[in-house]
Order: C-alpha cells, then structure tokens, then sequence
C-alpha cells in the first residue's frame, strides 16, 4: 500500500470528521473482523510470530481508522466506505477506491472460419473481467449425448513475468504496473477434440477507464438479524426477516433493488413460492418491476436472493414488497400403492390409454384418468386429485428412468401430471408405483417494506417515454380495447383444459370461435393469408388447413421455431438439435439445410422469398449475428450485430416489407425495431410487462405480440402500429402469440 492511498484515506476520513458516540458492539465487530482476516492469512505452521513490514502497515493503518473512526462515528465511516463499492452492467460489483482500468481496443482472430473476439475488459483492485465471444462453431462441434462433455479446460493469463493466473468465473486482479497480458483459450468451451481450432492466444493492452464510464453507487443496506430465543428480551417484537432489501443500486430512473426471501417452514415443510413478488407503493398503486438479467447474473448470489428494478418517477415510498407461496408437505412419506397395468407389446408415440383407476394414498384421493406415450421413449401420466394434493411419484418396477418431469395439482384445480422416460420404453405388464405424495396448504404471504436512505431530486415529476416509444408498463395498462374493425385471426399456444399440456388453438380476433388446431403440438406459424399453420408435431412437422380441418404429416425430421415464406410454399425451421436450418418446400415435400451453424433462429423472408434472414448467436458475450441466406446459391452474408438483445432468446421477426426486425431486447421486456442494415434502432415498447414474447407481424404492418403478467400464467395480448404509435389490447387471448392475420 502506497504512501498516496494512505493519505488519500486520511483525508477522505478527516472530511467526515464529526462527533458521535461508538458502540461497544461496533468496537467487538471491527476488532473480530481484524483477527479474522490475520488468522486466515497466517500460516497454519507453528513458528515464532514476527511481524512483517507489511503487517505492521496494515496494522497501523487499522489502528489509524479505529482511531478516526472514534472521533467521527461508526455510521459516518460505514457510509463513507460503501460509497467505494459501485456496480458496472455486465461486470458486476467493483472497488472504486482504486482507479479502473479497460481494454485498449477490441482484439480479432479467425480461424478454420471461427471467429473469436475479445470484446471489452474491467480491471479492479480485485478481479479481471474480461469478455469474448465466439462465433462460426458448427454444431458438430458439439456433442449430441448430455452425458459426454466437450472441453473445459479453463482460460488463463500470461504475464510479462512469466506468471499464470487461472480463471475461475473472473480472472484474478492483475498487478496495477502490468498493463499488458496474453490471454490463453486452450480451446472453445464445450466442442469435442479436434472439431474446431484450439490454443488461442491474444495480445491485451489495457488503458484507463474514460472519467464518464458508467459506475452505479451502491448502497449496502445492514439487515438486523431476528433474535435468538435465548438472547431475545422478556417483551421485545420478534424481527421478520422474511423480506429484506441488502443492496441499492441508483439507476437514471429509479432503483435496482437486491434482496432476500427467506421463508420459514415447519418441520418436514418446504415452501413453494408462487408468481413474482409484488411492489405496491404507498398510495396502494402497483410498481411496475423489470428483470434486469444483468443485475440478475452479476448480483444475485444464492437461492434466496432475487434482484428487480423499478421505476422511481411517481412511486410514493414507502413501498411494499410482498412474496406469494404455499407450504407443501407430505402426510405420510412411507404410504405407496403398487398397480399392474398392461402397456402391450407394441407401442407408438401418441398411443393414449383411459383407465380411470381410483385409489387412496396418504389418506387422499387419486385418480389415474390417462396415460399416454411421448416421442422420448417415455410416458405421460395425468391424474385428477382432490384440491390438497400437490403431487406424487411415479415409478415402473424394475425400470430405471432417466428423466421425467410434472406439475400441477393444488394449483391447477385438481389437475396433476408427471411424465417418465426411459433408454428403452417398457412395453407389456409392468407393475406401476405410487408413492411420496404430497400435499399443498392455503395460500401464504409475506411483505417487507423499503424506502430510499434519501429523496432524490433528479427525477422527472412525470413519467417520460422516450421518442419513437409507443408504451411503457403504466401506459399499457390503459390502451384501448382493439376496435370491431380490425378483422383477422390469432394462433395462440394455450394450456389444453384439463390438463397442464399446450396445444395450438385459431380465434378470431374479438377473441370468438375458438378452433382447436392441435392438443398436442407447439411452435407454430401461420402464413400470411392465415389458411395454413405448421407446428412441431410429435414426430416432425405437420400442417394444418384452416378450411378443411385437415392435418397432413410433413417432414419426419424434428425441429423447431419455424416462419412460413410470404407465397407460403415453403417455411424454415431449426433442426431438433439446434444443429442448423432447413427449408421445407410444400411443392415436393423435401427439406433442404441452408446452414449448418449450432443454435441459430429463423427470423423471416425477404418479400420476394429470395433470401431467409437468420439470427446467429454467438458463444460467449451478449450478441446475435444476423445473416441472410440466399436460397439459390446457398451462400450467406453476414448483415449486422444485435448487440443488446434477450440472453435467453431474441425472439425476433421480420416484417412483412422486409425493412424492420422486431426483437426482445436484453431485459426480456423491451422491444425494439432495427433496420436490416443495422441502422436506426428503435425502442418501441419501452418494459410493457415483466416480460414479452410471441412477436409476430401481420401482412398489413401491425406487430402482435404477448405480455407477461405478474402471479398468473395467463399472459396479455396486445397489436402495434409502429407507424401510429397506436397501441391494442385484444380480449379474451391469454396464451402466447404463434401467428397473425389481419384482413
């Protein structure tokens, strides 16, 4: 430590100089703190204790802050400190006390046609963060069994010294003198020996941050642990600590709240929580809540932690933050019930059995009403259970399942399914068991309130939406019901009644005459004049005709997210394993891949159907490639780069005049609009919802898509006209959005 951050310590503590009593507690928590962080970089050697010249600095300047701090107060130094902590988006928490360092200038390798790019790095006091991304890594590269993994071996740093340092999520600080490295990638996380190059070394220079870089402050807010039984006074008021906020972060806007949900439960209890939390201010209005995934990846640190940001204009605080659950517990975890039922010998996907069994587990209820087969050599058990039951196990004896899953019951009005699969599908008389069964109590609550340590004055007194922005999450809640004169169709994927399975569902766009398309299908597209919907079927694709109720097989090769050309001869879809794009032509009923790239997305046609425009993610960094095929030589060309889009999935779309792409931004509740150049990248609904998805465009321009909406699986839907800005909310569609016709 250098003579300058001593002296820049000593007069950032003497500006806070003031007089304020210590607590004895303060005084025990700083000296078991200090024996602490001595005890654990001592050696676990016994030998004479001699301190070093860096401990007795270190020493010495603890005795100088417990000194100061008696002069001028715990709080005063408590506050001062945590106004060192700030937080980058995409970095995470940082040490401002030092100054920060970044990469010089974007470093480019290609090689065998992957491209890796080292796109940025933060260097702090106490970590490097540096990111890259990949690009061109065929699927091939990858392997198609979960049970085999590709590389893992860990990136490093080469220091002009000859040192390493390992990466373990972050690289470990570099020494504040070196301001060049090598970064080594032995070879591309996950791809199989020998698919794609390897050993990858790039020269980094780093230079000091720009004074305007963008460093959040942070608030760390010290939660009061509840009281012991032992320790707590004859009348004191137990502490909830249910809900609590940790950590502020001051956004232009309003806040990024972190905090904890930690829920107590009786023994053999464990607690479900149900839907998103609620923020209700103190006029009783709903606060509209954003999942900033940046601040989720970066901030986020255990099960019990959630991360949200809200929108300070308008809110009158204090808010309320109120968390929704039930207790599930199992009356008797011993009780099972053991029935033979006969598959036969031979059985095909679809197969579907109804042998209403009764029977009573655990002192409740159950009946088995069908059992069906599925495509992953597996079965689908769905059952009808009195309103307690929240689930129960399934097992074949003798059959060792390697996957499964279920929902339902308790929450679903006495509906609960569960499914298994297997390498090889059991066929004939198997003995079925029932067991573990478990029950759901009423629903529970919990709140906690937060208001900001201090007003803000740089707020807006209104909410403001940004230009060329339709809506935001308090206009939408006010749009217009669509108007009798707008006359199409909609395809919604919607869970089937009955049961917690999605099937493809045709209405009108009043929300009338209701047509079931499929119960058992998903992904589907509709072409443009809304007379043919394709869906991913149980084996490969099929096609339904709107006019004569008929469903022809396509391709058996499975696959998904596919977008129909605008003449509606063809649609392309992604292969089942992400492992390329295939065009379908109706005409003679063969599929053709158009490109081999792994984990690529369909996102529309050019009007003429000449090229296919495709979204490629990349591997590493927060990027979307967006590329255009052309069908007849099959050649791509690489078109732009959506930098700030969805990390889950862009869910983007073309328009019908082939000029715009609408896609989800970052946050998974932006929408925008860019041009297929690249250029003049719009915001158009500015967070409507906790999230949106189900984009689609009708031939005549307006883009429909679906909301999110807090505590309930339903979702909103609402049209757009980019051009008018005007804004639809379409009754009685509470599925997500597959298709659009619009007369």
């Amino acid at each position: 430590m250098t003579e300058q951050t001593y002296g820049q310590l000593e007069q950032e503590l003497g500006a806070l100089y003031a007089s304020a009593p210590l607590s004895d507690a303060f005084v025990s928590s700083l000296k078991f703190q200090l024996n602490s962080k001595i005890r654990a970089q001592s050696t676990p050697r016994v030998r004479p204790f001699k301190l070093r010249p860096a401990w007795i600095a270190l020493i010495v300047l603890f005795a100088a802050i417990i000194t100061t701090t008696l002069i001028i107060g715990p709080d005063k130094v408590y506050a001062e400190m945590r106004r060192l902590l700030g937080y980058i988006p995409g970095v995470g928490l940082v040490d401002t006390s030092v100054p920060i360092r970044v990469l010089a200038e974007p470093v480019e390798q290609t090689r065998d046609g992957v491209t890796i790019t080292v796109i940025n790095a933060t260097l702090t006091s106490d970590r490097s963060h540096i990111e890259y991304r990949v690009f061109g890594v065929p699927r091939t590269a990858y392997s198609g069994d979960e049970n085999v993994h590709g590389c893992f071996q860990s990136d490093y740093l080469l220091l002009p010294d000859g040192s390493k340092l390992d990466r373990f999520n972050d690289f470990p600080a570099i020494p504040a003198d070196v301001n060049e490295v090598t970064l080594v990638i032995p070879c591309i996380a996950e791809t199989m020996p020998g698919t794609v190059p390897e050993n990858w070394e790039f020269q980094l220079k780093f230079v000091a941050a720009s004074p305007d870089m963008t460093v959040m402050p942070v608030e760390e807010i010290a939660v009061t642990l509840a009281p012991t039984i032992e320790a707590a006074q004859p009348n004191a008021t137990p502490v909830d600590n249910t809900v609590t906020v940790t950590q502020v972060i001051e956004t232009e806007k309003g806040y990024i709240l972190v905090g904890e949900f930690k829920p107590s439960a009786k023994e053999g209890e464990w607690i479900q929580q149900t839907g998103m939390p609620v923020f209700t201010d103190a006029d009783g209005k709903n606060v509209p809540l954003k999942m900033n995934l940046d601040a989720m990846n970066n901030l986020q640190t255990g099960p019990d932690s959630w991360v949200y940001e809200i929108d300070a204009v308008g809110v009158s605080f204090p808010i309320t933050i109120t968390f929704s659950g039930v207790a599930i517990s199992q009356p008797d975890p011993d009780a099972s019930i053991e029935i033979p039922f006969d598959f036969g010998e031979t059985v095909a996907p679809g197969k579907e059995w109804n042998p209403d069994i009764n029977f009573e587990l655990a002192g409740h209820s159950v009946k088995l009403a069908s059992i069906s087969a599925d495509s992953q050599n597996g079965y689908n058990f769905n059952f009808i259970v009195d309103s307690e039951v929240y689930g129960l196990s399934v097992q074949i004896i003798g059959q060792t399942s390697n996957g499964g899953g279920g929902g339902g019951g308790g929450l679903t009005d006495g509906k609960f399914n569960t499914s298994l699969s297997f390498a090889q599908q059991p066929t004939g008389m198997q003995t079925l068991v029932f067991s573990k069964l478990s029950i759901i109590s009423d629903p529970l609550s919990w709140s906690g309130n937060w208001s900001p340590a201090t007003v803000r004055t740089d707020l807006p007194a209104v909410v403001e939406i940004p230009a060329g922005t339709c809506a935001n999450a308090i206009t939408i809640q006010s749009a217009l019901a669509l108007p009798t004169t707008i006359i199409g169709k909609a395809l919604m994927y919607e869970q089937m009644a009955g049961t917690t399975m999605g099937g493809l569902v045709l209405y009108n766009l009043d929300g009338t005459g209701r047509t079931l398309v499929t119960s058992a299908g998903n992904w589907g597209a509709m072409d443009k004049t809304g007379s043919k919907i394709t869906y991913a079927a149980e084996v490969g694709f099929a096609v339904y005709d709107a006019a004569s109720g008929m469903t022809v097989p396509q391709t058996s090769e499975s696959g998904y997210d596919p977008v129909w050309s605008n003449d509606g001869t063809m649609y392309a879809f992604v292969s089942g394993a992400a492992d390329g794009i295939s065009v379908m032509d109706m005409n003679s009923g063969t599929a053709t891949k158009v490109s081999s790239l792994g984990f690529e997305s369909t996102v529309g046609w050019l009007p003429d159907d000449s090229r296919l425009i495709t979204a490629a993610m990349f591997s590493g960094g927060a990027a979307w490639q967006i590329r255009s095929i052309d069908l007849i030589t099959g050649v791509s060309e690489d078109l732009f780069v959506i930098e700030d889009g969805s990390l889950k999935s862009l869910d983007a779309a073309l328009s019908p005049d082939g000029q715009w792409i609408a896609y989800r931004g970052r946050n998974n509740s932006d929408v925008h609009l860019v041009k297929l150049n690249g250029s003049a990248n719009r915001l158009l609904l500015e967070s409507p919802a906790v999230g949106v998805s189900g984009l689609v465009w009708a031939q005549n321009g307006w883009l429909g898509l679906s909301l999110s909406q807090m505590n309930t699986e339903k979702r909103k839907t609402i049209l757009v006209d980019p051009v008018s800005c005007m804004v639809y909310e379409v009754p009685g569609l509470t599925g997500t959005l597959q298709g659009l016709s619009i007369q």
